[in-house]
C-alpha cells in the first residue's frame, strides 16, 4: 500500500482543524462571558490536556518530523545547513514535547517563586524563552537568508506570528491576569488571540516545510509493507 500526502491537501486540513477549534472555542467563551455556563474545558484553548492542545502538540510534532526528513536529505547530500535542519528539528520535537506536558508552565512556576515576578512577567516563563528565542534568531539569521525566497517569507511570518502570540500577547494576558485574574473578558480575548496566531503559525510553517520538501527532495511518501 503506497499513500502519498499533497502540500495544498495538508495544508487544507490543519487550517480547517485551527479553524474549527478557534470557532468552537470563541462561541463557548460568548455563553460563558455572558453568565449561562462554565468553561467547557475539552475545547477551550486556555487549558491543557484537551482537544486544542493535543492538536497543537501533534501539528508542532508533524513540523519535527518534517525537519528530522530536510535534515536527513541534507546530511546525505552534505549540502550547508545540515546542522541547523536538524537542531531545528529537534527544537520543535522539544516544543511537542513541552506543549504536551506544559514543561513552560512548571518552570514558569519555579521562575515566579524565585524572582517574585508581576505585571507583564508574571507568566514569569517568558523569561528564559525569550532569552533562548533571541539566541536562536540571531543564531539562524544566516541559515534562514540563505533559503529559496518563498520559504523564507514563510519563515519569517510564522516565526514573527508565533512569537508574537507566544510572547507579544502573553505578556499583556500576564499584566491583566495578575491585575484582574484569569476570567475576564480581556484575559479571554487575549488569549485568544494568542492560541489562534500561534495555531496558524505553525500551519504556515508545515506549509514551508512541505514545500522545501517538494522543491529539494520531490515526492515524499509513504509505505506500507506487508510481511
Amino acid at each position: 500500500m503506497r499513500a502519498s500526502l499533497s502540500v495544498g491537501r495538508v495544508t487544507r486540513v490543519m487550517l480547517w482543524i485551527v479553524l474549527a477549534l478557534c470557532a468552537a472555542h470563541v462561541i463557548q467563551a460568548l455563553y460563558f462571558l455572558a453568565g449561562d455556563i462554565e468553561y467547557i474545558k475539552m475545547i477551550d484553548l486556555d487549558i491543557e490536556g484537551n482537544l486544542p492542545s493535543i492538536y497543537s502538540a501533534f501539528a508542532i510534532a508533524f513540523c519535527s518530523m518534517l525537519l528530522f526528513v530536510i535534515a536527513i536529505d541534507q546530511r546525505r547530500k552534505r549540502a550547508e545547513g545540515r546542522v541547523q535542519w536538524m537542531i531545528l528539528a529537534f527544537i520543535f520535537l522539544f516544543l511537542a514535547l513541552d506543549e504536551a506536558v506544559s514543561i513552560h508552565e512548571e518552570l514558569g512556576d519555579v521562575f515566579h517563586a524565585i524572582l517574585e515576578t508581576k505585571g507583564l512577567l508574571y507568566f514569569a516563563w517568558v523569561i528564559p524563552y525569550t532569552v533562548v528565542a533571541l539566541f536562536l534568531g540571531f543564531a539562524f539569521l544566516k541559515f534562514v537568508w540563505r533559503l529559496p525566497r518563498g520559504v523564507r517569507i514563510q519563515f519569517i511570518v510564522a516565526g514573527v506570528l508565533f512569537l508574537t502570540g507566544a510572547v507579544g500577547i502573553e505578556v499583556v494576558s500576564a499584566w491583566e491576569a495578575d491585575r484582574h485574574g484569569t476570567t475576564t473578558p480581556l484575559y479571554t480575548i487575549l488569549y485568544t488571540i494568542e492560541e489562534f496566531l500561534e495555531m496558524i503559525a505553525i500551519v504556515i510553517f508545515a506549509n514551508a516545510l512541505l514545500k522545501f520538501i517538494g522543491r529539494e527532495i520531490g515526492t515524499v511518501a509513504i509505505e506500507f509493507r506487508g510481511a
